[in-house]
């Protein structure tokens, strides 16, 4: 069972970092032909027009790698990472919509709800003590916090991509030790596809995420952090997920307090 099991692993992260290789050029010219651009504003340090399908081509990397190896290898793809998709596109049509059209503060709240019901539906909701409630307002309030905290993050070329292939990867180690392959596939899938769309997103940009691909991948980090805190026992071994979403967590509140003052 072992050696199946890292294969599957193994060919989503490879599957998915050769996809987004190959697809980021094609993603970076139909962002020119239809007008899918980051223009330069005095707030922006970028000085000319830049392509904003990046997260339209690390979602669909990362969804047909994964896709791709379950149908290869004959292996039914993962519930958990089925709603890790799914809620993935949800975050990702919104941040399209933004991109193009910009969005009121409480419509793209509303968004973000939709996106983190999707984990609620999945059933797999933390025990945390309290009532269902309270535990479910809870678990959209993360999901909705950490989207808000990687899309205040995405303001330097390969930073979102690099933490997230690198956070991802760790999230998919602990969905393997306790038996969850299918879903640390999408989870490697997805952070093959950051890997792969980095040299086109650092040193010099050529492609950026836009808000559709930091929202879809604030998503998948949340998701993967409340899927990974329900699955640990009670105690300091909760502790692992928490600190690894430490340092997008605490740029939030740094931006906050920033504009507050």
């Amino acid at each position: 069972m072992i050696a199946p099991a890292v294969t599957m692993l193994a060919a989503a992260f490879a599957g998915g970092l050769v996809l987004a290789l190959v697809l980021t050029p094609l993603g970076i010219r139909a962002a020119w032909a239809v007008g899918y651009l980051d223009h330069p504003e005095a707030r922006k340090l970028h000085t000319s027009a830049t392509p904003l399908l990046g997260g339209v081509v690390v979602f669909v990397a990362a969804l047909g790698a994964w896709l791709g190896v379950s149908l290869a290898l004959h292996r039914p793809a993962h519930s958990g990472g089925a709603y890790l998709f799914a809620g993935a596109l949800v975050a990702l049509l919104l941040g399209l919509w933004d991109d193009r059209f910009g969005m009121r503060p409480w419509v793209k709240l509303l968004g973000q709800t939709a996106a983190g019901g999707t984990l609620l539906a999945s059933g797999s909701i933390p025990n945390l003590g309290l009532p269902a409630a309270i535990e479910v307002a809870v678990v959209l309030l993360a999901i909705v916090a950490l989207m808000n905290a990687v899309n205040f993050l995405d303001n330097m070329n390969g930073m979102v991509g690099g933490l997230a292939a690198l956070t991802l990867a760790a999230f998919a180690w602990t969905s393997a030790s306790r038996g969850a392959v299918g879903l640390a596939a999408a989870q490697l899938a997805l952070a093959g596809a950051c890997a792969g769309f980095l040299p086109y997103n650092f040193p010099r940009a050529r492609i950026f995420l836009g808000d559709a691909g930091s929202l879809l991948l604030g998503y998948s980090l949340g998701a993967s952090a409340l899927l990974a805190f329900g699955a640990s026992p009670p105690g300091w071994g909760r502790a692992g997920p928490l600190l690894m979403l430490a340092y997008p967590a605490f740029d939030l509140v740094f931006v906050v307090v920033t504009r507050l003052r």
